[in-house]
């Protein structure tokens, strides 16, 4: 497959949606989402950006589990040359606060919870104490829904959808190819974690390389239950899947018996995982080869033997 001409993430969408604007970028919790429609939405919340005065180079925060929404304002912050700094949804607040305060967000996109974690709350909590002085706005993706949005002073996502398409944007103030795209954080095992910026043009060259090992194909679909947050997952998985003209199938967050309801439901033919997660799914009670039958090709990362296991259990013929 011939490589892609874009050398930043949005120019690479709209790309793929001038080739065939029909096609499926994402299937989230059933609904589908084109390559068309992705280039809409995110210029969208840009254009909303853009007004409330985000530009090149400022830091975009991003708070959420896989969902359609983490694309579309990852692609539109890329649309301004702004860096998408996205955050795990593990963190506890002491964990937010070192991560929001280091990386200077001004604009957080967050969900309002993960497990236990209230993220709407906590967040609110550490702005009255005066703890995020670079913080400007706290956006809620999940929106009206969102118990929180009143007291906390949320804005809701869906107003990001209501603006006009950004226009083309005067020479320099969108993103170039050795603009940082992400900025990614360490795990911080050892120590406070570290901030590692990579490129739009890197993350673009290296996914392609790493989609055609895969052979992937336009009309693949690619379970990801592996989180978007992850280096895996934003510069691995994500620019693999799109210079490929392939769809993402987005899992919240891993369940065994909800990844081999979707592989099945939607007939994956590529997926990301881990040991771990390949464990879980052999060993699920439900599960079956014919249920994953369809898969040909993925990902894992691991020791040669827990590679080769899971690509005999799983039936992936290639495994990279």
């Amino acid at each position: 497959m011939k490589p892609p001409y874009s050398r930043t993430v949005f120019d690479l969408i709209c790309e793929q949606a001038e080739i065939d604007p029909s096609r499926i970028v994402a299937i989230d919790a059933g609904a589908s989402l084109t390559y068309r429609q992705l280039v809409e939405r995110s210029s969208r919340v840009a254009m909303r950006l853009r007004k409330n005065g985000v530009r090149r180079g400022d830091r975009v925060g991003l708070l959420s589990d896989n969902r359609a929404e983490w694309l579309e304002i990852f692609f539109a912050a890329a649309a301004l040359g702004a860096i998408v700094v996205p955050f795990s949804t593990w963190s506890t607040a002491s964990e937010l606060e070192f991560l929001l305060n280091d990386s200077e967000v001004r604009w957080l996109f967050t969900i309002d919870r993960f497990g236990e974690q209230v993220f709407t709350d906590a967040i609110a909590g550490l702005r009255n104490e005066g703890k995020l002085p670079n913080l400007r706005q706290v956006v809620s993706i999940d929106g009206p829904a969102c118990a929180s949005l009143a007291t906390n002073g949320l804005e809701p996502y869906s107003r990001f959808r209501r603006y006009d398409p950004l226009p083309d944007l005067p020479p320099g103030d969108g993103a170039s190819a050795g603009d940082p795209l992400v900025i990614l954080y360490t795990s911080g095992s050892s120590n406070r974690p570290k901030a590692v910026p990579l490129d739009h043009f890197a993350a673009i060259e290296n996914g392609f390389n790493i989609g055609e090992r895969q052979g992937l194909v336009p009309g693949d679909r690619v379970l990801i239950s592996i989180p978007l947050f992850w280096s895996y997952g934003a510069v691995n998985a994500l620019p693999a899947i799109i210079t490929h003209g392939a769809t993402l199938v987005l899992q919240g967050h891993f369940r065994a018996a909800g990844a081999l309801d979707l592989i099945e439901q939607h007939k994956c033919t590529g997926i990301y995982t881990l040991p771990a997660m390949t464990n879980a799914l052999v060993a699920h009670p439900e599960f079956t080869p014919e249920r994953t039958s369809t898969l040909r090709t993925g990902v894992t990362i691991g020791a040669p033997q827990d590679i080769i296991k899971a690509a005999l259990e799983l039936g992936a013929s290639e495994i990279c």
